[in-house]
C-alpha cells in the first residue's frame, strides 16, 4: 500500500470511524478494529518485503540467464 493511502486510511480509521452514524462500535470493540488493522498493516509490510526480495531474486536469475545466452 502506498505511504499516501496508508496515512489516509489510517486517518479514516482514527477519526472517521468511530464518529460515523452508520458504524455504532463500543469502546472495547473500536480498539480491537484498530488493533486488528494495525496487524494487518504489519503483515502487509512484511509481504510488501518478501515481493521485493522476490523480484529482486527474480532480476538476478534473468540477468545470470541472459550472461549465459550471450
Amino acid at each position: 500500500m502506498l505511504p499516501s493511502c496508508r496515512s489516509d486510511f489510517q486517518r479514516w480509521i482514527e477519526f472517521d470511524v468511530p464518529r460515523s452514524n452508520s458504524i455504532i462500535l463500543s469502546s472495547r470493540d473500536s480498539e480491537e478494529a484498530r488493533q486488528f488493522l494495525s496487524d494487518i498493516h504489519k503483515d502487509m509490510d512484511q509481504l510488501d518485503l518478501e515481493i521485493a526480495r522476490t523480484q529482486a531474486t527474480l532480476d538476478d536469475l534473468k540477468a545470470q540467464r541472459d550472461a549465459t545466452d550471450a
